[in-house]
């Protein structure tokens, strides 16, 4: 699986001290999405499997991840170059600390990345998920929903007040990954890719921690 397309690279945003003190503190009004948003049912663990923080050596790892997992109904960017012994996915935006691995009997099957949603100290409260990718050989066994659960984790554990990211349209099975943690559609922008010879909408989905 390959979901939460990078349709917004951002730079991670300064720390903040205490990133729910930086939210509003008047309340958000209740809208219809957030009023229909699904009960979460904790994922399934799986056998074998452990998730731990990205280092710098698993930069080619992750590339080789990626390029063997890219699909056209979940990534809007063109399939990689093969990797080669000096691949990496590492750069100046796109940090070790961002991503938390799946590694399934020593080897690496899976990865989220999870980021604030702006560079912006007054949107420090709010995280992004840019990227969500399971290895072809390991779906189906519930890791995308482990690295899911994970990555909300570690949104409250900082403080942070909210959850988002973006999914294709044509992407169902990832919409459903994320319903199913309890994150709704909080708005729908028609056609805003042309992939493949059709146009595609872009869906913000996000959970209220």
């Amino acid at each position: 699986m390959s979901a939460a397309h990078p349709t917004q690279p951002a730079a991670p945003a300064p720390a903040a001290a205490d990133p729910a003190a930086a939210a509003p503190t008047a309340p958000a009004p209740a809208t219809a999405a957030t009023a229909a948003a699904p009960t979460a049912v904790p994922a399934a663990p799986v056998a074998g499997l452990v998730i731990r923080r990205a280092e710098p050596q698993d930069g080619n790892a992750l590339y080789a991840l990626n390029h063997r997992s890219w699909s056209p109904i979940g990534d809007v960017q063109e399939l990689s170059e093969p990797p080669t012994p000096d691949s990496t996915v590492f750069n100046e935006r796109h940090l070790p600390g961002d991503y938390q691995l799946a590694v399934l009997d020593g080897a690496l099957v899976g990865y989220i990345r999870l980021i604030p949603a702006t560079p912006l100290p007054c949107s420090a409260h709010v995280r992004l998920i840019q990227g969500l990718t399971v290895d072809p050989s390991a779906r189906r066994m519930g890791i995308a929903r482990v690295l899911l659960d994970a990555a909300i984790a570690e949104s409250r554990r900082i403080g942070a007040r909210r959850v988002t990211l973006h999914v294709l349209g044509t992407n169902a099975p990832a919409q459903a990954l994320y319903a199913s943690a309890g994150f709704v559609v909080e708005g729908v922008a028609p056609e805003e890719f042309y992939l493949h010879g059709r146009y595609v909408d872009d869906i913000s989905m996000g959970l209220a921690l």
